[in-house]
């Protein structure tokens, strides 16, 4: 590549049509120096053993055999106790250098905000996780409330406002569930899969590529709007080409549920590692129960009336869903993307630099677990619930004082129009000194 990059090396199948978890974690397999073991910075580890008894679940040990867990695990383990307990499965030093240039220097920025955050954590108020679950179920009980009277409505007018209810709550449904994604193993993970999406395929765009590489060629939620949306300044783009990419724009936020599901069963027949998991039935339970509680009659016709307003509803919520996201906290012109030159490689710091905060997101928790508020300590500290963020926000603000870093906020409006600027701008910045001036 001829531009300073989190990357050393252009990512396998970046580019192919097929824009699924699987072929992703199969490119990673290619390019991450790994060895097929588990890669922590510069050493190698068999983690054959704690598969089944893993913390967290096994999923996310099992997913990322193969591939360089250096970020992921940084991030997802706050307590030092997990280094300690890793050095038990070490193998040897890696042969090859790290793909990422991203560090975690002992005295920089992310390492001296997580020994804080530490000590924070043994004095804050746990109590309101019970917010963010209370939001989650709420979510997602009126989900399937509004599909079985969407189904069950005759009158046009009512029938119509039942599935746009339904599509807010389906897109509602993801970044609550996002929330559980990123933690231990829980059954809230699971309702990514009622809107088609699939929670394997949202813990490994989101939680293993963006929330980890934001923003650069690796980042799938950048990957999976292309060629529809780019927002990369590295790709030459005419004034044409830019305009049909604003009128585009509306398309690329109906297809990702959809896709999601589509891409994710190309696996049978494009990947040897692709496995169905019994989860997947899942993704039946909003028709079924449409069909179940809000036909009148049971006939083809009307299965087949429900499957027509069970798809009209996950298209919109795909709308919603992404057409929130993704103004929601990396896309400006004054936030750093693939291209841009930027001056320390330090995880956190590139977490401040391409990532801002919604500030009407964090108006409070339930309108936090709706909209990703706390967005910045969010991807700096993933697994903690959103519900405690707030009462980081102090040593995030010291911090960040401290080593002269920018704690970037927007409100909707600008974070908006902040997206359609991102979308016409071709040219890469430098980004001379770490306090970013819009």
């Amino acid at each position: 590549m001829d531009h300073s990059s989190i990357l050393n090396k252009y990512p396998t199948y970046r580019d192919s049509l097929i824009k699924s978890y699987w072929m992703y974690i199969e490119g990673r397999l290619m390019d991450d120096n790994a060895e097929g073991y588990w890669r922590v910075h510069n050493k190698l580890y068999n983690l054959d053993e704690l598969v089944k008894n893993h913390p967290g679940g096994e999923e996310w040990i099992s997913m990322s055999k193969g591939t360089d867990i250096t970020e992921l695990f940084e991030s997802h383990h706050i307590s030092p106790t997990a280094s300690y307990l890793l050095e038990k499965y070490y193998i040897k030093d890696a042969d090859a250098p790290r793909n990422y240039n991203i560090t975690f220097d002992e005295n920089g920025f992310y390492k001296t905000l997580k020994r804080r955050v530490i000590t924070e954590l043994s004095t804050i108020d746990t109590s309101v996780i019970w917010k963010s679950k209370l939001t989650s179920d709420i979510v997602l009980c009126g989900f399937f409330i509004a599909s079985i009277m969407a189904a069950k409505i005759e009158n046009f007018n009512i029938k119509l406002l039942f599935i746009i209810l339904a599509s807010q709550f389906g897109a509602w449904i993801i970044p609550t569930s996002h929330n559980f994604n990123h933690q231990r193993n829980n059954w809230r993970r699971f309702n990514a899969n009622f809107v088609m999406l699939g929670w394997r395929t949202w813990r490994t765009s989101h939680v293993i590529s963006h929330h980890m590489y934001s923003n650069s060629f690796t980042d799938m939620e950048i990957t999976s709007l292309e060629p529809l949306v780019q927002l990369l300044p590295v790709h030459s783009r005419s004034s044409f080409e830019i305009m049909c990419n604003f009128m585009l724009l509306p398309i690329s936020y109906v297809l990702p549920f959809h896709l999601g599901l589509i891409f994710r069963y190309l696996g049978l027949f494009y990947s040897k590692n692709f496995k169905l998991h019994w989860d997947e039935i899942l993704v039946l339970l909003p028709p079924t129960s449409m069909f179940l509680f809000g036909s009148p009659t049971f006939t083809l016709s009307n299965l087949l009336d429900i499957l027509i307003t069970w798809n009209i509803i996950i298209a919109i919520s795909s709308f919603l869903f992404v057409a929130m996201a993704i103004s929601g906290g990396h896309h400006s012109p004054s936030i750093v993307h693939e291209g841009d030159d930027i001056k320390s490689m330090d995880f956190g710091i590139y977490q401040m630099l391409t990532t801002f905060d919604r500030t009407e997101a964090n108006f409070s928790i339930p309108i936090s677990i709706l909209y990703f508020g706390d967005h910045v300590l969010h991807h700096l500290f993933p697994t903690l619930d959103q519900a405690i963020l707030p009462q980081l926000r102090e040593v995030l603000d010291k911090t960040c004082q401290e080593f002269d870093v920018k704690y970037i906020k927007y409100g909707t409006v600008k974070s908006f129009f902040g997206l359609l600027k991102q979308m016409s701008r071709t040219k890469a910045k430098t980004f001379k000194n770490i306090n970013i001036n819009d």
